[in-house]
């Protein structure tokens, strides 16, 4: 089972030696489901730094669905598979109702096209939570990160 978290794409920068810093932050309106998605996911920012002078397919404008699931502590990242690289939860807390969460990407100059990211999001969606009980035994656990464009993204819809 995964985590869907429905993103926007809010700009790109490149830096002077040509990596690329794609910028995403979650929905918040112009649809119903937009404002579904705002509700269990009220705040967040998501990261990625792509390889010198490459281009990632993310547009400004555009949302884009995560897709967020456990591969466990024990996974041990591969060099060729990108699918156990693995996203690493570095810190879940939890105050009154809300769970925030803390992913990062290491650094990896030998892929194709993304070397690293970040991930940070708060939730209030109780039945999310229950994949990150117990905090301490996830903590340091490998999580697969699928991004898709939503349907509703213009560029989805040309």
């Amino acid at each position: 089972m995964s985590i869907v978290c429905k993103f926007r794409c809010m700009d790109v920068t490149r830096t002077h030696d040509g990596i690329r810093i794609y910028r995403f932050r979650p929905v918040m309106s112009g649809s119903e489901e937009n404002k579904s998605f705002w509700k269990f996911t009220p705040s967040g920012e998501f990261t990625l730094k792509t390889q010198k002078n490459v281009e990632a397919p993310y547009i400004p404008g555009d949302t884009y669905l995560l897709h967020l699931q456990d591969l466990g502590t024990g996974v041990v990242p591969s060099t060729e598979d990108d699918s156990t690289r693995g996203w690493k939860l570095f810190e879940v807390t939890q105050v009154e109702n809300q769970i925030s969460l803390k992913f990062g990407l290491k650094w990896d100059t030998s892929r194709s096209v993304i070397q690293s990211g970040d991930l940070s999001l708060s939730t209030s969606n109780e039945k999310a939570w229950e994949h990150f009980y117990p905090v301490r035994e996830k903590v340091g656990s490998r999580w697969m990160l699928c991004i898709d464009a939503a349907s509703d993204s213009p560029t989805d819809s040309q």
